[in-house]
């Protein structure tokens, strides 16, 4: 579910965002956001941008 809910978000997003990091990135929060009903704690969403930050 996880997985085809973000390729999902991912391909509408290609327009607004383009290919990359920061594009994979904001997709993964805005998955997180949608698969937990606005759940996702902030210490969540901090751990993807640095795994960012490590690209």
């Amino acid at each position: 579910m996880v997985d085809q809910t973000l390729s999902s978000t991912q391909i509408k997003n290609l327009k607004i965002f383009g290919y990359g990091i920061k594009g994979f990135i904001l997709s993964m929060i805005e998955t997180s956001i949608e698969i937990t009903d606005g759940e996702i704690q902030g210490n969540e969403i901090k751990r993807y941008l640095i795994s960012a930050e490590k690209c």
